[in-house]
C-alpha cells in the first residue's frame, strides 16, 4: 500500500489512497479523514487495538477486542464483533491483528482454533469474502433507496417479462 500511495519504483501515486497518522487524543486532522472516508485500511500493529466505534448517536461501542483476553476483533466473516460477540450492522475488519480464524470455506480446518495470516488468503478466499459482503450491502441500499420503475409491457411479452426494472 505504500508502494502505491508515494509512487514508489517509478509508479504514479495512487490519488485514491491517503496514509493517516493517528495521534493519541482528539486529532481534528485524522476525525475528519475517518469521516470522509468510503474505505477505512487500520494499520496498527498485529494486536487488536481498534479505532473508536461510534454509534449513531455518538457513544462509544465496546468491542470483543477490547477485553484483553480476547484475541479477535472479528469473527470468521471479518465482521467486527461488539462485547456481546455480536457482529456490527457494516463494520469489518481483516488483518494481521484482527485474530482471524479461517472457517473451510476459505480454506481453514475444523479442529483448528488459532488465527490464520497469508498474504494469499487475504488477496483471494478472504478478499472474496469481504468484496461479497461489500457488495451485498451496497446491493441492498441501492434496492432500498431507488424506487421501482414499471415497464411498459407490450401485448405480446405481458405474461412472460417482469413489471419491475
Amino acid at each position: 500500500m505504500v508502494i502505491a500511495v508515494r509512487g514508489i519504483g517509478g509508479r504514479p501515486p495512487e490519488e485514491r489512497l491517503r496514509l493517516q497518522r493517528l495521534a493519541s487524543g482528539s486529532d481534528p486532522a485524522a476525525l475528519s479523514a475517518l469521516d470522509e472516508a468510503e474505505v477505512i485500511v487500520a494499520a496498527l500493529g498485529y494486536r487488536p487495538r481498534a479505532l473508536p466505534v461510534l454509534s449513531a448517536s455518538g457513544r462509544r461501542i465496546s468491542l470483543f477486542a477490547d477485553d484483553p483476553c480476547a484475541g479477535s476483533l472479528g469473527d470468521g466473516e471479518c465482521r467486527v464483533l461488539d462485547a456481546q460477540r455480536m457482529p456490527l450492522d457494516g463494520l469489518l475488519g481483516i488483518g494481521l491483528a484482527a485474530g482471524f480464524s479461517a472457517p473451510e470455506k476459505v480454506g481453514g480446518e475444523p479442529s483448528f482454533s488459532g488465527q490464520t495470516n497469508s498474504l494469499w488468503q487475504w488477496q483471494n478466499d478472504v478478499g472474496a469474502l469481504v468484496a461479497r459482503q461489500i457488495y451485498a450491502r451496497a446491493v441492498s441500499n441501492s434496492v432500498a433507496t431507488a424506487a421501482p420503475k414499471l415497464a411498459r409491457p407490450s401485448a405480446r411479452a405481458a405474461f412472460s417479462e417482469p413489471l419491475l426494472s
